[in-house]
């Protein structure tokens, strides 16, 4: 472990400490951090797929498109089935 520090204001300060529910604050600052990390790294790879998407022909995009649909109906003819 490394330590930080860093300025928060005091309201912010006084509702993490009423809603903690018995963490402490470093704790809290841990939790927030990964969940900020963990969208953060959903965002970039949300981006190399775009960014791939773009990369494609139109046949490859129509073929994608015909799988994407297919997996659908074959989900759907599962739940009807069930």
């Amino acid at each position: 472990m490394i330590t930080k520090s860093f300025r928060i204001d005091e309201q912010t300060a006084r509702e993490v400490e009423d809603f903690a529910g018995g963490l402490n604050f470093s704790q809290v600052v841990n939790q927030a951090l990964a969940a900020w990390l963990q969208e953060r790294r959903r965002q970039h790879r949300d981006e190399l797929v775009r960014q791939s998407c773009r990369a494609r022909s139109e046949a490859e995009l129509a073929e994608f498109g015909e799988i994407a649909a297919r997996a659908g109906r074959s989900a759907l003819n599962l739940m009807k089935d069930e």
